[in-house]
């Protein structure tokens, strides 16, 4: 049975996505624990948004605000200044949720007044999620975990996520200088001030295409970049030298097989130089894994 669950509030940040943000809501309205509010935040949206939206802000279903185009960040921002919940939910206009990622987060905060975030691992997918699929084996760091997260980013995505709003008030909310990066430096702030918990059952389903944000990594390489320099700066300490080589060397490994994959797909568009320019990056970013990586006669890998 479906219960009310005063306690959440919901934000999806939307930006042109018309195609796929009823969807996303649909998964939202079918939780096992349903939030207290729905809050869609149209960040500009040059698409019908506003239309598609529309019914289901004059019934109630959510709570609509509009604003000029800022960001996705500066838009969970505005949505958590809005919003009245203990917890916070940030769901991508894209992606959708199993029936039950709600009820798995909210046990968690609730039985540990010290964890501050709730997470699971997320399933990519591009038509159909599989609902049959049994989640990864692998432990994501759970407990103090900073120096984990430190190293590198274990959340694919904020949608996989549950925050307790005190965290996310003392550290300060997003930082929507940092593009497309700006969760990854929320989670090392909140990862100082209490403890997460990792479950391993799916928290989300990632809808890949070619809308993805992902896919302007050049400025999300350089992003990742800035979060380095701000929480471990630009030369390593004696103290933190494991931990800024280890995130330096896992971002170039990242970033090159997602360099290689676009210029795969570049080329099977017929962008012959823009695949060559980011084959270049990323060969330069780590040459072995470049040459060793996906063929441009077959799928990238």
């Amino acid at each position: 049975m479906r219960r009310n669950m005063e306690d959440i509030s919901v934000i999806i940040p939307t930006y042109n996505h018309a195609a796929y943000v009823v969807s996303c809501l649909e998964s939202v309205s079918a939780q096992t624990v349903r939030p207290f509010e729905i809050i869609v935040v149209n960040d500009g949206s040059p698409d019908n948004t506003k239309e598609v939206l529309a019914p289901y802000a004059k019934d109630g279903t959510i709570r609509y605000i509009h604003q000029e185009n800022r960001g996705q960040a500066f838009a969970r921002n505005t949505g958590l200044k809005h919003s009245r919940g203990k917890y916070i939910a940030f769901l991508d206009d894209d992606d959708l949720w199993p029936v039950d990622a709600l009820a798995t987060h909210v046990r968690a905060l609730d039985t540990d007044e010290q964890c501050v975030l709730s997470y699971g691992p997320a399933q990519y997918f591009t038509d159909l999620p599989d609902l049959h699929s049994p989640p990864p084996l692998f432990r994501y760091p759970s407990g103090w975990c900073l120096d984990n997260f430190l190293m590198q980013n274990w959340i694919s995505s904020p949608g996989q996520t549950l925050i307790r709003r005190s965290a996310l008030t003392a550290a300060g909310g997003l930082d929507s200088a940092i593009w497309g990066c700006d969760d990854y430096d929320l989670y090392i702030r909140l990862a100082r001030l209490g403890t997460f918990n990792f479950n391993r059952n799916w928290s989300l389903f990632y809808r890949q295409h070619t809308g993805n944000a992902s896919h302007r990594i050049g400025s999300l390489y350089r992003n990742a970049a800035r979060v380095r320099r701000k929480h471990l700066g630009v030369i390593p300490t004696p103290s933190q030298f494991g931990i800024w080589y280890h995130n330096f060397f896992n971002t170039r490994c990242t970033y090159s097989d997602r360099f290689h994959r676009a210029a795969v797909e570049s080329y099977k568009n017929g962008a012959r130089r823009r695949a060559l320019a980011l084959f270049l990056r990323s060969v330069l970013l780590n040459p072995k894994k470049a040459f060793n990586g996906a063929s441009f006669n077959g799928p990238a890998r």
